[in-house]
């Protein structure tokens, strides 16, 4: 992150982070951000960052848990928001369109096993086919590779499909709540075909379930 970056997420944070105590000098909002940040890139234990930064483990979890809830809480819509209008939709659609050469999608998708160590009294639940525990990301993106949905914390035994047939995104297309472009027809042809998300051979199962939305997965 370039400290220009650091210094504009830390500005629009520091409200939120500043804490009060009578008794001693309170880890300052930028402090509080630095770890969280440091946590983020380095995956070091609470323990290991105890050690290196000389705060205490327990409170660096802490201090992790509320910025992040932070940063989510104030970036979400403006970063990470699933487009309101067919407009936006459009958009997406135009840009794959330039990039890539192919016309009527509006995103890809697909899950990503993201490394842990085993929860306490889980058994098997985080093992994933790649012999690791893990929790996976599903998140979908534009053309320039910005999310657009993201679904974490499923269990690694769980398939792409499986999550993605949970997830709030395929619930909101099932039931209308997303508002898509009607069909189009591709370049040179008459017949209008339906937006589409384009996915591996995992979502095949459910492409035909999202035909009603006017949107199905591609493989």
């Amino acid at each position: 992150m370039s400290i220009r970056s650091f210094d504009e997420l830390q500005a629009r944070l520091q409200d939120n982070l500043k804490h009060c105590n009578m008794f001693r000098v309170p880890i300052q909002p930028i402090e509080r951000l630095a770890v969280t940040l440091r946590y983020f890139v380095t995956g070091h234990t609470y323990e290991d960052l105890h050690f290196s930064l000389r705060i205490g483990a327990a409170t660096i979890g802490n201090i992790i848990q509320e910025v992040s809830k932070n940063i989510w809480s104030l970036l979400y819509e403006e970063c990470l928001s699933i487009p309101k209008t067919q407009e936006g939709w459009l958009q997406i659609a135009a840009g794959f369109e330039t990039v890539a050469n192919f016309p009527n999608c509006i995103g890809c998708i697909d899950g990503k096993h993201v490394r842990i160590i085993c929860p306490d009294h889980s058994g098997s639940l985080n093992s994933n086919y790649k012999k690791f525990y893990s929790v996976v990301l599903l998140a979908m993106c534009d053309s320039d590779y910005r999310f657009t949905y993201i679904n974490v914390g499923a269990c690694g035994t769980d398939s792409d499909s499986n999550i993605f047939r949970r997830s709030s995104l395929f619930t909101k297309l099932q039931n209308g709540e997303i508002i898509l472009p009607p069909p189009k027809p591709l370049p040179h042809t008459t017949e209008p075909l339906p937006y589409m998300i384009i996915g591996d051979a995992a979502f095949d199962i459910i492409g035909g379930v999202l035909q009603k939305s006017s949107v199905t997965v591609n493989s």
